[in-house]
């Protein structure tokens, strides 16, 4: 007889199956915009939002089967923390040698912390890991500059043939009436006005998807609902307005710098991307766990006589006992004829071990698979040897230096921006040699105690040497400030004199 496994049918039926046409309805993993799409983004725009889904901790047919674990969500989280978890350390320079500009360091900081950019790069980071990639947009509301943060299913790009951004489009839904929905879209690109000049404009179209179709529409065209919307926010349609600047108000953050699985966009790849089945898999367990936790509470074993009576009234029974509340065995006792009721407490037993094993492998190998090392999660605790720690380090520190390098020039030149349209708001001009600088916050100052404590158990095991404690301590430093400070650690903790490696002829020659 062969036996259908739940996972399975889920992975290929429900997860993998979202491009049958016949279960995107019953599953909603189709995102209402993806007409709106262009073509060749579509499977992306897809993947994208089921990605989202499992960042969001809920993914439609899924998770209303089986429990979530939130492990695609702490995956992102976690590893954001160690990117932006602490703030940016943003500088301006200027002037023919580069020198630090105090006066415009200052007014920068000063708007970008009254517009709280350090949670907005938080949130951005978050949600380009989770996405694949994600976008900040400057808008000018009041005469006062706001930086808004757009996840990747909230705007699509477009490029010409030479790869180039010619227009970001970011849009929302204002109104679904039965399967038409409505979109308001921003668009933002490059035009040239009447005297030549070229720069950012932005104006704003009405677009209505029905039957999987997508048509920009008119006010005639429109509900009143989205009428009234249109009214409420003062929005002029198919006018394109200039953003007062040279560039468009806004900037792609991509994940990764490739997508493995769609090379020629040029677009970013979610940390989720390969995770799916191993996500699945921790809450296909974590239910069978809380099944069982809840099957083997203490269950109370009684005779079949006790849970009823008879009633008079209608000759109906009355349950003594709420089965709802708690499980029951209802037992016919053979051979008793008097009125003595026999009960027994009975307590199953519950295998925890072996289910939270299960569960945290399923976890390391979603962790492994979003290109982390599952020991910065504080996954599989065990003893690790000295020759270790550097791998174990390894692959999540490549990873965030990556993305770290991938997303810094990026802001830079968005924050050039910024300050450019906040002197203009002031009715001043940025000077032509300004320069920005953007550097995230270093995390490894976050967990100096635990490190410390690391250090300590591996000097007392005496797994790992001298030099080794001090480049865990300073990852940064470079190999003569290294050797510098071993000398000096064996001198001053008089543990003898340290063997210069450069030397030939033993610790008091020259080396070379």
């Amino acid at each position: 007889m062969a036996v259908k496994s739940g996972l399975i049918n889920f992975i290929k039926d429900k997860l993998r199956g979202w491009l049958d046409e016949g279960k995107q309805e019953e599953w909603s993993l189709k995102p209402s915009y993806l007409p709106m799409i262009p073509l060749e983004q579509r499977n992306y725009a897809q993947d994208v939002f089921v990605n989202l889904k499992w960042f969001e901790n809920y993914v439609p047919g899924i998770h209303e089967q089986y429990m979530a674990t939130g492990t695609g969500n702490d995956i992102i989280t976690t590893a954001g923390e160690y990117i932006a978890g602490k703030p940016a350390d943003i500088d301006v320079f200027s002037g023919p040698d580069q020198e630090s500009d105090e006066e415009l360091s200052t007014l920068l900081t000063n708007a970008l912390e009254a517009d709280d950019y350090d949670s907005k790069l938080v949130k951005v980071v978050e949600l380009a890991a989770a996405g694949g990639g994600a976008a900040l947009k400057i808008d000018i509301v009041n005469e006062q500059l706001r930086i808004r943060v757009k996840g990747q299913d909230e705007f699509f790009i477009e490029r010409d043939a030479f790869g180039e951004v010619t227009a970001f489009n970011f849009f929302g839904l204002i109104h679904r009436e039965y399967n038409n929905f409505y979109f308001m879209v921003e668009k933002r690109r490059k035009l040239t006005n009447a005297e030549g000049l070229s720069g950012g404009f932005v104006s704003y179209h009405l677009i209505k998807i029905a039957a999987e179709k997508a048509k920009e529409i008119g006010l005639s065209e429109a509900p009143k609902e989205v009428l009234s919307y249109i009214e409420r926010s003062g929005i002029e349609l198919n006018n394109p307005q200039a953003i007062g600047s040279k560039d468009l108000g806004c900037v792609y953050l991509p994940n990764t710098p490739t997508n493995t699985k769609y090379p020629k966009l040029e677009l970013g790849e979610s940390d989720l991307e390969q995770t799916h089945d191993f996500l699945l898999a921790a809450d296909l367990a974590f239910t069978v766990y809380v099944r069982e936790l809840e099957k083997t509470k203490t269950r109370m074993m009684i005779d079949e006589r006790m849970t009823k009576k008879t009633r008079d009234v209608d000759g109906r029974t009355e349950t003594l006992f709420d089965v709802d509340e708690d499980f029951f065995l209802q037992l016919r006792m053979p051979g008793v004829t008097d009125d003595k009721s026999f009960t027994q407490f009975i307590q199953g037993a519950f295998r925890d071990g072996s289910y939270r094993e299960t569960m945290e492998y399923f976890i390391q190998k979603a962790v492994s698979k979003a290109g982390y090392n599952p020991a910065t999660f504080n996954l599989g605790n065990r003893d690790v040897k000295a020759a270790e720690i550097w791998s174990i380090q390894d692959a999540t520190t490549r990873k965030i230096e990556k993305k770290k390098r991938l997303m810094q020039r990026r802001l830079e030149s968005f924050l050039h921006e910024y300050l450019y349209l906040l002197l203009k708001l002031q009715s001043k001009t940025l000077p032509d040699d300004v320069v920005i600088s953007h550097e995230f916050g270093d995390p490894t100052t976050m967990n100096v105690a635990n490190l410390a404590s690391t250090l300590g158990a591996l000097k007392t095991s005496e797994s790992i040497s001298v030099k080794g404690r001090v480049k865990m301590l300073h990852p940064d430093w470079t190999e003569t400030q290294i050797d510098e400070e071993v000398a000096l650690i064996y001198i001053e903790s008089d543990i003898g004199e340290w063997a210069d490696p450069t030397a030939v002829a033993g610790p008091n020659s020259i080396g070379g």
